[in-house]
């Protein structure tokens, strides 16, 4: 329970201190478009469950929002076919505009549906310690008896603190956005297979069909459960021949489905495959009556679709942006393609150094199992699930390789990786290698614990001690890893407050998009000391790595951050570079 507190303690206050971040625009005018008037297209490229959740507030409480009509068209100029498909996301200007017309009541109900949103970080907390309490309470003499030792709570804690406390976790956690939520309902979701694969019985097959639904109605990622999990029930079948096991998958599978048609009202839901139309083929049509589904003649266009029309046409539209890519920052490296390595080496230089040495100490503890010939190895099929979905996200984020921008995109992982690395703490070593492994995962936690603590609030921004610490972090990410709009409050305090700092130049292009500036006086009056003889200068970091240029125009040393997601600099006349 304190774990709990404290965890639900920090979700709040970066939920009430955080500016609205970049996605959180679309999502909150999405949401409240699926309100108010059914909307399911607007951020289709996600499922509208978490940011319905995420506006709930304001659609309870903020009558206006029912009569908001954005001031600027920008149909025609999606027909025109004059911008790529990437860049016709409506929602996010309009969410902007929205937010610039009532800053302080958007962020009032922006806060509370963070804290809603903030349930699923906590109920991953739960989910992680008790799948390690009951995975690693096992006995390690009689593991079939099911009998927890003294060891399987505090082994559930440690992995669960691993997760708790990671200044990712706690970042993420606290926005209206679908990676922390998925990353939850993937989890429970597992958890709940794994438990009907060992018991068969019926209501732990509608419990993992449940589970299932929820987690492929947060985010398109879960999606790799997919595979994982057909593997396993023909498995289970194989080994069994027990002709109950198709009955209940079967009925798991219609409730998964069921739940994903929920968020839709079943929009869509039979509908013949070769009637479908997607939005992306229509982008450079007149209409959309106009264009030919993609399926109409195919063998199976006359299938029913069994799940929402919508769903599909978010998949399909995700794909397009993976093909056509999106300027991709990584290790100093600009392009418009990514890398296999990028995840891998976000976590590299965004976990704390604590949660490294942990992972680190336990490769070791693998290693020196793998040689010792009089070791017998038992491996439960817990494990092995946990193994294959962890597998599994790092084999999808190598794959899609379109572009590199995002590190969240990887946080599925983390809960299966936490529950990896404390499976040394099982054992009771009597050797001195074995007590300096798992001191090693304590000290790892502890270490993790304080320097999430030490960067906080600033979670979003922070960079560990290996990758030259969170001032540095701009040399290796850019975009939701350093500067994502999260402090654009903080700037314009800073800048209202330092008067002295005149004339002075803003460069934020990242958080501070169209309609954002509108949104701050602070940020407007620097229009007036835009001169050729500026000394002063605020930089995002998200600009740093995207021009390099302008920051090899600058000072070596910055005069002091702001926040983790800009630094001030003081300039020379001919070194001020043009605002981009």
């Amino acid at each position: 329970m304190v774990m709990i507190a404290m965890q639900s303690a920090l979700l709040g206050w970066h939920a009430y201190r955080s500016s609205p971040v970049s996605d959180e625009y679309g999502h909150f005018y999405a949401g409240i478009r699926y309100w108010h008037h059914g909307d399911l297209h607007s951020f289709n490229v996600n499922p509208p469950l978490v940011r319905a959740l995420g506006t709930l507030p304001a659609y309870l409480n903020w009558d206006e929002l029912a009569d908001f009509t954005p001031s600027f068209d920008m149909i025609d100029t999606l027909r025109s076919g004059a911008l790529s498909r990437v860049s016709v996301r409506s929602e996010f200007p309009f969410g902007r505009e929205l937010y610039a017309t009532a800053p302080k009541r958007f962020q009032q109900q922006l806060f509370w549906g963070r804290l809603l949103v903030s349930l699923f970080a906590v109920a991953a907390t739960v989910a992680v310690f008790r799948w390690g309490q009951t995975l690693y309470g096992v006995t390690q003499h009689n593991p079939s008896a099911r009998k927890l030792s003294p060891y399987g709570s505090a082994i559930g804690l440690v992995a669960a603190g691993f997760w708790a406390f990671q200044p990712q976790v706690l970042a993420h956690g606290s926005l209206i956005t679908n990676d922390i939520a998925v990353t939850a309902a993937m989890l429970v979701s597992s958890l709940c297979f794994g438990r009907w694969v060992r018991s068969l019985h019926w209501q732990d097959a509608a419990l993992g069909g449940a589970t299932l639904g929820l987690a492929l109605s947060c985010k398109f990622t879960a999606l790799l459960l997919c595979p994982i999990y057909l593997a396993f029930v023909i498995w289970r079948y194989c080994s069994t021949r027990q002709p109950r096991i198709i009955g209940q998958a079967t009925l798991a599978l219609a409730i998964t489905l069921l739940v994903i048609a929920l968020p839709y009202g079943f929009d869509g839901v039979g509908k013949p495959l070769g009637e479908l139309k997607f939005s992306e083929d229509a982008l450079y049509g007149q209409t959309n009556d106009e264009i030919a589904s993609r399926f109409e003649n195919a063998w199976f266009g006359g299938i029913p679709c069994p799940v929402p029309e919508q769903y599909l046409n978010g998949m399909d539209r995700q794909q397009s942006d993976f093909r056509e890519g999106i300027i991709s920052y990584a290790a100093g490296m600009n392009t418009t393609h990514g890398w296999w390595w990028f995840y891998l080496y976000s976590m590299l230089v965004k976990l704390p150094t604590g949660t490294l040495f942990a992972i680190a100490a336990s490769l070791l503890y693998l290693i020196g199992r793998i040689f010792d010939r009089d070791h017998r190895w038992s491996i439960s099929l817990d494990q092995v699930l946990i193994g294959c979905v962890a597998a599994a996200m790092i084999e999808i984020t190598a794959y899609k390789s379109g572009f590199a921008q995002q590190h969240r995109y990887i946080l599925p992982l983390y809960p299966f990786l936490f529950l990896l690395i404390v499976a040394p703490l099982a054992r009771h070593y009597e050797s001195k290698p074995g007590r300096i492994v798992n001191a090693g995962i304590l000290v790892g936690l502890l270490a993790t614990l304080i320097a999430s603590i030490g960067i906080a609030p600033h979670w979003l921004g922070a960079f560990n001690t290996v990758s030259g610490g969170t001032e540095n972090g701009h040399f290796h990410l850019f975009n939701d890893a350093t500067d994502w709009g999260q402090d654009n409050d903080l700037v314009a305090h800073w800048i209202a407050t330092h008067p002295q700092h005149r004339p002075l130049k803003l460069i934020s292009s990242t958080g501070l998009g169209m309609g954002i500036r509108e949104a701050y006086p602070e940020f407007a009056m620097l229009g007036r000391y835009n001169d050729p003889n500026q000394k002063w200068l605020i930089v995002s970091k998200s600009d740093l790595s995207r021009n390099p240029s302008l920051l090899h125009s600058l000072p070596t040393e910055p005069i002091e951050p702001i926040g983790a997601s800009h630094l001030l600099f003081r300039v020379d006349n001919a070194a001020v570079p043009p605002i981009r």
